[in-house]
């Protein structure tokens, strides 16, 4: 089952088997393997996966079909690599006085104009 999500999310993202593993500190030929299911990664790979494309270990196992390990009330916003510490915490205040001021609806009013 991780041959066929592992291709699918890596796809999905318009990623290279080269580029994906460049980010998980891999070669190519471990995700080319992971794909054709000749071998499986290891417990660390495995979450890195998954942290990576912010889905459970239970998807890729194929325990589950559900992608996500965050319950739906919940919002998370995916940043871009290289995002710092300092940065998360200042685009988190920033979305809370969005919030707290209501201008959150404004700005979203106007960006989907």
């Amino acid at each position: 089952m991780i041959k066929m999500r592992l291709f699918d999310l890596r796809t999905e993202e318009g990623l290279t088997q080269k580029q994906l593993a460049n980010i998980l500190f891999l070669n190519k030929h471990c995700i080319s393997s992971y794909e054709r299911g000749r071998s499986q990664p290891s417990n660390d790979t495995l979450v890195a996966i998954a942290d990576y494309f912010n889905v459970s270990v239970d998807y890729l196992l194929g325990r589950t079909e559900d992608r996500y390990p965050y319950k739906p009330s919940e919002r998370y916003l995916r940043l871009p690599l290289g995002t710092t510490s300092s940065d998360r915490l200042l685009i988190s205040k920033f979305a809370e006085f969005l919030v707290k001021d209501g201008k959150s609806l404004n700005i979203a009013k106007n960006i989907s104009k």
